[in-house]
């Protein structure tokens, strides 16, 4: 099925599922590829609409967090 997209969402998109094992060997990550868990695209909000004195998240938004045995990513994709 082909996917069209751009910018860096689609550059994340690509190398998480094409490229897990090299993502990985550059990380110096020897966990199995097939049991990582990746979210894409995570948001966490950006709280700008929030009342004031509303709690809410300023965490911000990365491209992916990849999560396995060893550690846990947090991805930002530049392009």
């Amino acid at each position: 099925m082909p996917i069209l997209g751009y910018g860096e969402d689609a550059l994340t998109l690509h190398a998480v599922m094409r490229d897990l094992p090299s993502i990985f060997h550059h990380l110096g990550d020897d966990s199995d590829p097939e049991k990582a868990l990746v979210f894409c695209r995570p948001s966490f909000g950006r709280g700008s609409s929030a009342p004031v004195g509303t709690p809410r998240s300023e965490f911000g938004e990365c491209d992916a967090i990849i999560g396995t045995p060893r550690a846990v990513y947090v991805v930002d994709t530049a392009h």
